[in-house]
């Protein structure tokens, strides 16, 4: 079996400017996570399961 059927495909529905792997240990265990920043200036950071594990955004100010 090659290395590609092995892997999971991270499907992300907006366009984005660029994504950067890290990898996390804790506690000797292994996680790698993915950084993705979007064009409208959020961010989320995924797991290699593809779940959300914390995502921002940037607000306005409001005019007072």
């Amino acid at each position: 079996m090659s290395r590609l059927t092995r892997e999971k495909k991270m499907l992300i529905k907006k366009p984005f400017k660029r994504i950067k792997k890290f990898t996390e240990y804790c506690n000797g265990k292994k996680t790698d996570l993915f950084k993705i920043w979007f064009l409208d200036n959020t961010t989320e950071v995924r797991n290699s399961d593809n779940q959300v594990v914390m995502s921002s955004k940037i607000i306005g100010e409001k005019n007072v």
